[in-house]
């Protein structure tokens, strides 16, 4: 309905990726990676898939109009220092919110090595 192909389609009882260690979907899964480099500012790369979903306006209110369906927009963000956030324009927000869809932000601390001293360990 929206004429993208999915960049991964998860069944409802099936493994994540179909690897049994991974949990079971809690749901049936669709999923369009935005072709983006992370070097492109987050306000920018929604703005660019705002323009495509927006064009693909009367699909994804069918879709979205389906029982128990939600449409999710995800952005996963990470950092080397643990620093750092983002800014959205009000004219962006209200643009995906009148595609119906939800804002997602997951932030990613950065991982301690393993060659570094856990905090509170003696040195």
């Amino acid at each position: 309905m929206l004429n993208l192909t999915p960049s991964y389609v998860g069944r409802k009882g099936d493994h994540i990726r179909g690897n049994p260690k991974f949990a079971r979907h809690a749901s049936n899964v669709w999923l369009w990676r935005y072709p983006s480099s992370s070097d492109v500012p987050f306000e920018d790369q929604i703005a660019g898939l705002m323009d495509i979903l927006e064009s693909r306006m009367p699909g994804l209110k069918e879709i979205l109009s389906t029982p128990e369906t939600i449409g999710e927009l995800f952005l996963g963000f990470g950092s080397g220092n643990g620093q750092g956030g983002v800014d959205f324009s009000p004219l962006l927000l209200k643009r995906i919110g009148d595609c119906g869809l939800m804002l997602s932000l997951d932030l990613y601390p950065p991982s301690i090595d393993e060659d570094d001293d856990a905090p509170g360990d003696a040195a």
